[in-house]
C-alpha cells in the first residue's frame, strides 16, 4: 500500500469513528465550557499533547483554561470544568485527577475509548470514541493503525470541531484570535 492509499485509509477510519459524534455532543461540551468559571484539561502521553493543543486554542478564544500540572494552574473549585482524554479509560493519574476534581465539586467531562472503564464510569459526562487503545485493541472501528492512533486522531478532530463551533459563535474573527496568539516566539 503506497503513502497516498494509507492517507485515504486513515481518513476513512476517522470518518467512520467520528460518525458517532452528534451535533448534541458538540453543543453540550460548548455549553459546559461557557458556563464554567474555569476550564482544566488533563491527559497523559499523546492524549496530553492533543489536550494541550485544545487548551491553546481555548486560550486564543479567551477562555480561562489551564492544563493540570503546569506551574500556573490554580486550585480547581465548584463551578469549574475538568476535561480529560484517555483512550483506555484506565490511565491511573488521569483517573486520580478526575477523583480529586469531583471531590472539590468540579464538573467532569471525559472523552474515552471505552465506557466500560474506570474513567468512563466516574465522569459526570462522557463521550466514547471506541477507536482502540493500548488495552482495547482493536476498537469498535477496524483500523490498520497502531493501537491508540485512531482514537487520538478522532479526539483531536472532535476538539477541533469544538473550537470551530466556538469560533463561529464568536463571529469567525481571525484578528480576535490572533490578538491572543503568542508573540514571544
Amino acid at each position: 500500500m503506497n503513502a497516498r492509499k494509507k492517507i485515504e485509509v486513515i481518513l476513512e477510519e476517522n470518518r467512520n469513528l467520528l460518525n458517532m459524534v452528534r451535533d448534541e455532543h458538540i453543543a453540550d461540551l460548548v455549553e459546559k465550557m461557557d458556563s464554567a468559571s474555569n476550564i482544566f484539561c488533563f491527559a497523559m502521553g499523546r492524549s496530553g499533547y492533543i489536550l494541550r493543543c485544545f487548551s491553546m486554542r481555548l486560550m486564543h478564544l479567551r477562555y480561562p483554561v489551564y492544563f493540570v500540572g503546569e506551574t500556573i494552574t490554580p486550585k480547581i473549585r465548584s463551578g469549574d470544568l475538568l476535561i480529560v482524554l484517555s483512550g483506555s479509560g484506565e490511565t491511573g493519574l488521569t483517573h486520580h485527577v478526575t477523583i480529586l476534581a469531583k471531590k472539590e465539586g468540579a464538573t467532569t467531562y471525559g472523552v474515552v475509548g471505552s465506557l466500560d472503564s474506570r474513567i468512563g464510569g466516574d465522569m459526570d459526562h462522557v463521550l466514547c470514541l471506541p477507536g482502540g487503545s493500548k488495552t482495547h485493541f482493536p476498537g469498535d472501528i477496524p483500523s490498520i493503525q497502531p493501537a491508540g492512533s485512531l482514537f487520538e486522531q478522532a479526539a483531536f478532530l472532535f476538539f477541533e470541531a469544538i473550537i470551530l463551533e466556538i469560533y463561529h459563535q464568536h463571529g469567525s474573527n481571525p484578528e480576535a484570535v490572533l490578538s491572543h496568539h503568542a508573540n514571544l516566539e
